[in-house]
């Protein structure tokens, strides 16, 4: 009960950190602006291209660096997830795995 208290209170607090970052990114120079449309861009172009190569297997995953650093989700998902108590024990990984049907059905 405890480690869920923290892990909630690490959820808030890293949503409220997230949401502030996301809104009070307004004073952003023009070549930050440029770069983060041409992300945009080119992951379209990877898409596009993608999508016309009919001899790929649907097994390969493209992986583009740098885009779940800006996700807010996945700013929160992280600081859940690396989250510590005053052990050292990781609050999250009671959650990896689901619960036992035998003890609950």
């Amino acid at each position: 009960y405890k480690d869920a208290k923290a892990l909630r209170k690490i959820i808030l607090s890293k949503k409220i950190e997230v949401e502030h970052s996301k809104f009070s990114s307004g004073k952003t120079s023009e070549r930050i602006r440029n770069k983060r449309l041409r992300v945009g861009q080119s992951l379209s172009a990877i898409t596009a291209a993608l999508k016309d190569d009919e001899d790929d297997s649907d097994e390969e995953i493209v992986d583009v660096p740098g885009e779940d650093a800006e996700n807010p989700k996945w700013q929160l998902y992280l600081a859940v997830k690396t989250a510590s108590n005053a052990q050292g024990q990781e609050l999250s990984e009671p959650f990896w795995s689901l619960p036992s049907k035998r003890y609950y059905p």
